[in-house]
This record gives structure tokens, sequence and C-alpha cells, in this order.
């Protein structure tokens, strides 16, 4: 047997082997193969909150699984993100979350930022808003600035806790204005709507989605 025939068949083996070996091993199960558990960060009612079950919905009809949804509130989100955070990773568990978490470790909230993450999808922005009750006394930013003014620290602004974005709304205020507000924190945009109607703040912060 010539030198090149040995090489040859000792190539076919080799091909024959690799063949077989793939060939061989279990097919991967598809995904996904089970219910996706969906986290919300935000309390029930808010913007976040209405445009991740929309997203779900959708999202369910396109993958043949169920996605339940359920709202884990508190730490404005960090409690969500480190909950997901410890989750295997494995696709299985998705957090529905706003911009906080790339402000988690300026204020001292939580050692987690997007980057410990796997991006999927940017489903919504928009400014926010600075809104009253229709029949408050304060109808215009100037009147706003003149309440907080004359009366500081009185006037009660909801927000969705610290590094929300009502909050934040407050700190720009406070730094162009000079400013400050009585902050009344809730657990996301839902429960700052009811309390605003309620009147038991007096104004808030709340994102206009597009």
């Amino acid at each position: 047997m010539s030198k090149w025939m040995r090489i040859g068949g000792l190539l076919l083996v080799v091909s024959l082997l690799v063949t077989l070996v793939v060939g061989c091993r279990p097919a991967a199960r598809p995904f996904p193969s089970r219910t996706i558990e969906g986290v919300i960060a935000w309390g029930a009612g808010g913007g976040t909150d209405t445009s991740s079950r929309l997203l779900a919905s959708i999202a369910e009809a396109k993958l043949g699984q169920s996605i339940t949804m359920t709202n884990r509130t508190g730490g404005t989100g960090a409690i969500a993100a480190q909950y997901v955070a410890d989750r295997p990773a494995d696709g299985y568990t998705v957090m529905f979350h706003a911009e906080n978490p790339q402000l988690y470790q300026v204020l001292g909230l939580s050692t987690l930022t997007y980057a410990d993450f796997e991006p999927i999808i940017l489903t919504v922005q928009g400014p926010t808003v600075i809104v009253v009750h229709p029949d408050s006394p304060i109808q215009t930013y100037e009147q706003l600035i003149e309440q907080a003014k004359a009366n500081p620290g009185r006037v009660n602004l909801g927000i969705s806790g610290v590094g929300g974005q009502p909050y934040v709304t407050a700190q720009i205020l406070n730094s162009v204005e000079g400013v400050t507000f009585n902050q009344v924190a809730f657990d996301g945009d839902g429960p700052l709507a009811t309390a605003l109607l309620g009147r038991h703040i007096d104004v808030t912060g709340l994102a206009l989605l597009a």
C-alpha cells in the first residue's frame, strides 16, 4: 500500500468518526420548550407595565409558549433586577424595565447595571410630562415654580422611588430653579396617577410613551 493510500484511508476513517460523533449528538430542544417568566420592575397600571404586557401577548403568539407576567416592585426596580440576575441565564426569565439601572451604582441602590444583562429590545421611549390634577390651582410651569418657592418642601411631588424618572425630574427642577418638594414614593406610574387623581399629591412626572 502506497503512502498516499494510507493517508487517504486515515482521512476517511477520521471523516467517518467525525460524522458519527455529529450524527449521534442529541437533538437540541427547541426554544422555548416551557413557560417563560416575565418580570416587570414596576407596579400595575404604569407605562412599563402596560407596554410590557402588550409586548408579551405578541411574543406568546410568535413563540408558541406562555409568558407569565409578574410585578416585582421596590427599590426603583432594583429588587426585580436582582431577582432576574440571580436566575439561571437560560432565556426563561425576562425582565421588563426602564432606564433606571444605569443610575443604581451612582445612587447606591445596587451594583447592577444593564451591562449585567443581555438586551433584547427597546420597546418605547418618550419624554417626561409634569402633570397635576385637572382642578389644581397650579396650571402652568411658572405657577408650579412659584408655589414651590413660596412653600419650600411643602408641595407634594409623587415619585416612583429614588432614581425613578419623577425623582430625576425633581432633581432637575432643584438644579435649574432652586426649588425643593416633599417627595412621596409610590411603586410606579400607575399608583402615581391614582394618587394624583385622588389629590394625595400635588404634582408628579409621568412618561409620555411613543
